[in-house]
């Protein structure tokens, strides 16, 4: 494969920017509970685009790709991949994300089927099938390992346990799809201390309800989120907050 992708390889794609949805934050965020360390993560819980959000900022921000796109748009044929990601040493990988609450033998071959015997757009070196329930049936295991040794491509497949373990030392990735409480329960540590003056519990309270008004609060984790990695990915979100807040009608009572 060379170095840069033809032009009859992106044909079929549509040119997005940094408004499309995968690059947002979670849209359906998920409440917190009551987990012991170093169980699971709900990822089976997660909305279907939220998983797909979450194996992309994987490949992103743990593999370490340069750029991550997800392949083709909903409707189209795919040929078994979601998300395409160019790494750093100019490989590619691909990932097949599925939100299954089950995932059988018949399952993992007919995805790794289809992938093997489809056009491999971009050639990628490394298969990865995403599923966000846990897989454990022996049967799977054998055929995933059999798969490997038959296969002309690295094939991995990633389970609600090897996405936990994954995520586990990363808590700003965890927090930002499963709340910061369940981060600190699954990745440990102490929770941040809120040390702010009581003046500024009540101000936080106040913006807080009409954000929850306007349906903003996953947006507003999110930008929280930024703050400490992207500062001006985080100031032009708090922007778009203020022009929100600004324009909404609020009456006195």
């Amino acid at each position: 494969m060379s170095d840069r992708a033809t032009d009859e390889q992106f044909e079929d794609w549509v040119p997005m920017d940094r408004t499309d949805s995968i690059y947002g934050a979670p849209s359906h965020p998920l409440p917190a509970r009551v987990m012991p360390y170093s169980v699971e993560l709900p990822t089976h819980e997660l909305h279907p685009e939220d998983f797909e959000k979450l194996v992309r900022a994987i490949a992103v921000e743990l593999d370490g790709a340069r750029l991550a796109y997800r392949y083709g748009v909903r409707g189209q044929d795919q040929e078994g991949l979601d998300v395409i990601a160019f790494m750093e040493d100019k490989s590619t990988s691909a990932y097949q994300v599925k939100r299954m609450q089950v995932f059988t033998k018949a399952d993992l071959d007919s995805i790794v089927e289809l992938y093997r015997d489809g056009q491999r757009p971009f050639s990628p070196k490394r298969f990865v099938i995403a599923v966000a329930c846990l897989v454990e049936h022996r049967k799977i295991l054998d055929a995933l390992d059999r798969w490997q040794h038959a296969v002309d491509f690295d094939l991995e497949l990633w389970d609600r346990a090897v996405l936990s373990d994954r995520v586990r030392p990363h808590r700003g990735l965890v927090a930002r799809f499963f709340g910061e409480q369940t981060a600190g329960l699954i990745c440990g540590g102490e929770q941040p201390v809120d040390d702010r003056p009581p003046a500024a519990h009540l101000a936080d309270a106040a913006i807080r309800g009409p954000i929850r008004q306007l349906r903003l609060d996953t947006y507003l984790r999110s930008a929280e989120a930024d703050s400490a990695i992207d500062p001006h990915e985080a100031a032009a979100k708090y922007s778009v907050l203020a022009q929100r807040l600004e324009a909404m009608p609020l009456s006195v009572v």
